[in-house]
Order: C-alpha cells, then structure tokens, then sequence
C-alpha cells in the first residue's frame, strides 16, 4: 500500500488491484498514484505501463505508455514519440499478455 492511500484497505486488498505502485511529481507540482502493470522492452529501450488509481485505490480502463530514462534509482519517464506509439504499444500488449500466461490458474 502506498502511503498516499487515503482509504481503508480491508475490503479492496491494497491500491492498485495488486500491482506496485509509484507515486509520479508533475511539472506543476502535483502528485499522482499510479499502478505499475508493466516494465518491458522494446527495441533497444525498456518502457513502462502505468494506470492511475482512483481516490478508492481502485485502476481503470486507462493506460500510459511511457520510455525509460535514467539509472535505476533515478528514473525519468519519456514520451513515446508518435511515430513509434503504435509498436511501443503493441509491444505492451505482447508483455501483458506473456504475464497472464505465466500467472498461476
């Protein structure tokens, strides 16, 4: 659970259905939780799939793809030029579906 969760927790199981979760600072200053359903490669860069939490701790139907920049411990998000979206997303698609396959029946 994150410590911006502002809910109880008991009936939903945690923020973010399950995924971890990043808290990410915009340009004006405000914060934002989001679930993290996916880090995966592409070409030569690794990307990530993010959806935003809800005030109940709860994802939805939404998904941002963003590049990876930086080392581990500074990471810095990049967008997707638009011209690349289309593979950057179909790899996505490809990772989520890997990660369904592998989960336990």
């Amino acid at each position: 659970m994150s410590s911006d969760c502002t809910h109880d927790c008991s009936s939903c199981g945690g923020c973010g259905g399950g995924f971890p979760t990043v808290t990410l600072t915009f340009a004006d200053g405000q914060k934002h939780l989001f679930a993290v359903i996916s880090v995966f490669p592409w070409e030569s860069g690794r990307y990530i799939a993010l959806s935003p939490i809800d005030a109940l701790g709860g994802i939805g139907d939404t998904t941002l793809l963003y590049g990876l920049a930086g080392d581990p411990g500074d990471l810095n998000l990049e967008k997707v030029p638009p011209e690349h979206y289309a593979a950057v997303e179909e790899a996505f698609k490809q990772s989520l579906t890997q990660m369904l396959e592998d989960e336990p029946s």
